[in-house]
């Protein structure tokens, strides 16, 4: 029977979680729900299992991630995503998330961690699939610019496209929780083409079967960043209608896993939005500034100079 790496250090004590530390790497290679046969635990006073009580244990300590190393490496993504001529938004979730829910691990559910960062984050991959999916069936784009833009999926011809996904991570620490799903007729899904006469009543689909829940992570309401840039700098005029494919994508067919029940939909965060049109106006008020005239200049000084004081005056009076 396969055992765990750490088998034979029965007798030290459990390793104790840091709140600095990783918390995937605690999530993957810490696991501690066996008895003594290797199994996992059992229902509990609390009537939880194994599986339940690490997902639980796993969420039970402070927001996942650091602020400040989060902070630093979204400077750091869109400084290089900005010399590259791409661009960068925030999108948030509406409601939870799930990332590589498909990964082996002991509770049947495993989770993406990003690998230096240590919180739950959406591969570029899995970004530039997204975009492939709303193109390919939910637009009239032919093939030839699909392929354009993200390369070719034929082994025998690949071609890189002219757009770049990064992976997709939390600008600030997320909070987790356990949720569940609950499986129905298990053995009828893993085991139901080994029937062979009605007798086998535990693979037969029936309501007498007893409903399987299984625990897994998930993500509160949080905010991604997501960029996209060019191959080549010519191409930078791809990124905004690429951007807006990748927001109707995200919005309508979700990311992640389960997004047939609504986890992982996310829409343009609001904070950004604002931020951008605020930006937009003073790029705006700049250039206009740059080609005005100096009486023009002088009179449109004068003029903010009225509106202030206005203003002033207006808050005294209603203070009165």
């Amino acid at each position: 029977m396969t055992t765990p790496l750490y088998k034979g250090f029965d007798d030290f004590p459990p390793p104790r979680f840091e709140e600095d530390s990783h918390r995937g790497l605690w999530y993957e290679r810490f696991f501690n729900q066996y008895d003594d046969n290797w199994q996992i635990k059992k229902e509990d006073k609390k009537q939880e299992d194994g599986k339940m009580r690490w997902v639980k244990n796993t969420c039970s300590y402070e927001k996942c991630g650091d602020s400040d190393t989060l902070t630093q490496y979204k400077q750091r993504r869109e400084q290089l995503v900005k010399a590259l001529k791409g661009k960068s938004q925030v999108f948030q979730t509406t409601w939870h998330f799930v990332t590589g829910l498909g990964l082996a691990h002991p509770v049947e559910n495993g989770f993406a961690w990003h690998p230096t960062l240590g919180v739950p984050y959406l591969a570029g991959s899995a970004v530039k699939g997204l975009v492939r999916a709303w193109l390919t069936e939910w637009t009239e784009v032919d093939n030839t610019e699909i392929e354009w833009w993200l390369g070719s999926e034929d082994d025998k011809n690949p071609r890189a496209g002219q757009l770049i996904f990064f992976d997709a991570f939390p600008i600030k620490p997320v909070e987790l929780t356990a949720d569940v799903m609950t499986l129905h007729m298990k053995e009828w899904y893993e085991n139901g083409e080994q029937i062979e006469n009605l007798q086998q009543t535990d693979r037969i689909p029936a309501d007498w079967h007893d409903p399987n829940p299984i625990p897994f992570l998930a993500v509160k309401q949080a905010n991604f960043l997501f960029s996209i840039a060019p191959r080549c700098i010519e191409r930078d005029n791809l990124i905004e209608p690429a951007l807006e494919v990748l927001a109707n994508a995200l919005e309508w067919l979700g990311a992640g896993a389960k997004t047939a029940v609504g986890y992982g939909h996310l829409q343009l965060s609001n904070q950004y939005k604002r931020e951008s049109e605020e930006q937009h106006q003073n790029k705006k008020q700049d250039q206009e500034e740059k080609t005005r005239l100096p009486e023009e200049k002088i009179l449109h000084q004068l003029h903010q100079q009225f509106e202030k004081a206005q203003r002033k005056e207006d808050k005294i009076a209603r203070s009165a």
